[in-house]
């Protein structure tokens, strides 16, 4: 393979589905759309920081069938799939930030009190 014949970065990663009856999207807006491989493994990733699919498929507000469909590439993943994922994992990282200061405040009390 010649380095000519590498395909460039906006190439990779998408697969083509197709506008048949094969591509069963309940909403026709979402037929025949790309499917970028980045998006599915950026929910993928998504899910796995959110706990699974199941949290995932709650704050997408779809079912966790739909969700799985999107995963496996027999849907498109939308920029809106997207924005709330990255919504619950920022409401999900805030969560998780407060309770580290919980915790370090509660060292600083034990320090304070000459416990430790």
């Amino acid at each position: 393979m010649t380095a000519a014949s590498i395909p460039d970065d906006r190439s990779i990663g998408v697969i083509e589905s197709s506008t048949s009856p094969a591509n069963c999207a309940a909403n026709p807006a979402h037929r025949g759309r790309s499917i970028g491989i980045r998006r599915m493994m950026g929910l993928e990733t998504a899910a796995a920081m959110l706990g699974g699919q199941g949290p995932l498929a709650v704050a997408l507000g779809i079912e966790p069938r739909s969700l799985r469909a999107k995963l496996s590439a027999d849907r498109g993943v939308s920029d809106a799939d997207l924005l709330f994922a990255a919504a619950a994992i920022e409401t999900r990282a805030a969560k998780l930030l407060a309770h580290a200061q919980k915790l370090r405040d509660e060292v600083a009390v034990d320090v304070a009190a000459g416990d430790r």
